[in-house]
């Protein structure tokens, strides 16, 4: 079910324009770098053009003091001649031959001497051609160094900005985002309801113990806790990350609990919770409970009331009985007519006892709802962003991983259930069913267009819609600030999410 994929996508319906964004940041930074390489290459090759050319004269001039020596010695032996001819002409007393040799050997002296100073200046000049290649060749060298070395800081520069994505974040994948997210410590995640194998929970123990928020270079605790207590620990600092009921909590929390959370990431697209009926009540439509008496954990979830809204029916017209506990069987035992439940918990209960039920569902009613709701505050959201993506990331392969693999999953989850004490009493067989029909529900209501995780902004605007209409709002809250619907999508190439270690 879930690909690994090891690049960086574009976010929702903008995914091709991103990914053009994307390819053309990298051609640019290709370019550079070629460009910059290409500028060193031709610095290199005209200094070392220069130290050709300057060893080129200095062998010219070596050339030349060499002919210039030939030519003095050469001038050297004709005078050696010459006075031998004086002396022979002395010694034979002839005066003519004496001064026609001792003319000679004035003559050949002049021209010693003059190859001599010929030879001192070709000399000279060879030295001279020799330093000044030696002067190029050094400068040859210096150039190629400067060069590589521009060469390696123009490289540092393109691989720096191609390690930075469209949205200004560090690059999926790259050692930068790894180091970003290092850089948050230790995060603690608190979760809804105990280590219950919910949605929105076990998906997090098995990212948790199969290794993905390593991967993701995220050191992360799983805090056991119960909604919405874990909305008041985020919003005191003392946890990061958390997982709410329903969008509607989070929004309510921030209104009435002067909080600043964000929700990032959904999993549910309808409510969690049914209304269960007796049907040896008789009621076929919810207009029918009128003057019937009614189940309720502290309050009837907001889902049930805009059902129970829609259909007519007010409160005030049908008997509220508080209850205590999640067993259904002894809830039904006190004569009650409804019960609002957990769609992935109580019916089974239910089942196992062959208690007869009649289900009304919200989603049946189209009401706005949702469940599994990931958030953290807003100074967290803004001060780490790469955490939050590949916290979603890793929490969605660990969902991928619970969908394919629900026994290993339920396994993983008991290993902290019973290390933890097991305090909610929580039975293997009953979290398996609570996590395959979260599951089921899940891939079922998650609307077309959209990929798992993925928020369902008009959605969740008409739930806070419902929340006004029933009175829990005064006023339409600014709800829109209260989400960030463009970290799914960028997850995600496709249906596949993308994957790839960075530890």
């Amino acid at each position: 079910m879930l690909a690994l994929v090891a690049a960086s996508c574009a976010e929702d319906d903008d995914s091709d324009t991103m990914a053009a964004v994307d390819a053309a940041a990298g051609a640019a930074s290709t370019a550079q770098s070629d460009a910059g390489t290409a500028l060193s290459e031709a610095q290199t090759a005209r200094a070392e053009a220069s130290a050709a050319e300057a060893e080129a004269s200095a062998a010219t001039a070596a050339a030349e003091a060499a002919g210039a020596e030939a030519a003095a010695a050469a001038a050297l032996a004709n005078e050696a001649i010459a006075a031998a001819d004086v002396a022979r002409a002395a010694a034979e007393g002839n005066e003519a031959d004496l001064a026609a040799a001792e003319e000679a050997l004035a003559a050949a002296q002049a021209e010693a001497a003059g190859a001599q100073a010929d030879a001192a200046a070709a000399q000279a000049a060879a030295a001279a051609a020799q330093a000044e290649a030696e002067e190029m060749i050094s400068q040859a060298e210096e150039a190629a160094a400067a060069a590589a070395e521009a060469a390696e800081a123009v490289a540092a520069e393109v691989a720096a900005q191609a390690a930075i994505g469209p949205d200004g974040l560090p690059r999926f994948g790259t050692p930068e985002r790894c180091e970003a997210n290092r850089a948050a410590g230790p995060l603690t995640f608190m979760t809804g309801f105990d280590l219950a194998a919910a949605a929105g929970i076990i998906e997090v123990v098995v990212a948790k113990d199969k290794g993905y928020f390593e991967d993701m270079c995220l050191d992360v605790t799983i805090q056991p806790g119960f909604a919405p207590g874990n909305s008041a620990a985020l919003a005191a600092g003392t946890v990061q990350l958390g997982v709410t009921a329903t969008f509607g909590e989070l929004v309510t929390t921030n209104i009435r609990g002067d909080a600043d959370l964000m929700g990032f990431a959904q999993l549910g697209h309808t409510a969690i919770s049914q209304l269960l009926i007796d049907p040896a009540s008789g009621v076929s439509d919810l207009s029918d409970l009128e003057g019937m008496t009614m189940g309720i954990k502290g309050d009837i979830p907001i889902a049930i009331q805009a059902m129970i809204a829609e259909a007519g029916l007010q409160r005030g017209t049908f008997e509220e009985l508080l209850l205590e506990g999640f067993n259904p069987v002894e809830h039904f035992a006190l004569g009650i007519e409804a019960l609002p439940v957990y769609r992935s918990n109580e019916p089974r209960w239910l089942d196992l006892a062959g208690i007869d039920y009649v289900t009304f569902d919200p989603l049946d009613y189209g009401v706005p709802a949702s469940f599994a709701i990931y958030m953290t505050t807003r100074s967290f959201y803004e001060e780490h962003p790469t955490v939050v993506e590949d916290f979603v990331r890793a929490g969605l392969r660990g969902y991928y991983s619970a969908a394919d693999n629900p026994e290993e999953a339920i396994d993983l989850a008991f290993e902290r259930i019973e290390a933890a004490g097991n305090q909610m009493f929580l039975a293997r067989e009953h979290e398996l069913y609570r996590w395959t029909t979260d599951q089921q529900i899940i891939e079922d209501v998650t609307p077309d267009g959209l990929v798992i995780g993925q928020m369902n902004v008009a959605r969740l605007g008409e739930e806070i819609e419902n929340l006004v209409d029933l009175g829990v709002y005064e006023t339409k809250p600014d709800w829109l600030a209260m989400l960030d619907a463009t970290v799914v999508p960028k997850l995600y190439e496709g249906n596949e999410l993308i994957w790839a270690s960075m530890n």
